[in-house]
């Protein structure tokens, strides 16, 4: 999950749809663009239901784990926004 948040801003930059959102996830790119380390803000471009389908997990599962990075420090939330507060550490939890 914590791939998908760090790759986010370069998928969504590919896709507009779910179906090609799934396709980049599963062949996506290598690394993240601007690399690892300072704050950045995604949005997620779907639902977070369909964002838990997308990573084979649960709904509740995706928001247990997203609040848990919140706990650590990792991320802030409002709805669809996600500020990455610390992309290199959030990179170290994979």
């Amino acid at each position: 999950m914590c791939d998908y948040l760090l790759h986010l801003p370069a998928l969504a930059e590919q896709t507009e749809q779910a179906d090609a959102l799934s396709d980049a996830l599963s062949d996506g790119p290598s690394d993240t663009p601007g690399g690892v380390s300072g704050e950045r803000v995604v949005v997620l471009p779907v639902s977070k239901g369909v964002v838990a389908s997308l990573l084979s997990i649960t709904p509740e599962h995706f928001s247990r784990v997203l609040r848990e990075l919140q706990t650590e420090g990792l991320i802030d939330m409002q709805q669809r926004t996600i500020r990455l507060l610390a992309p290199d550490r959030l990179a170290q939890r994979r």
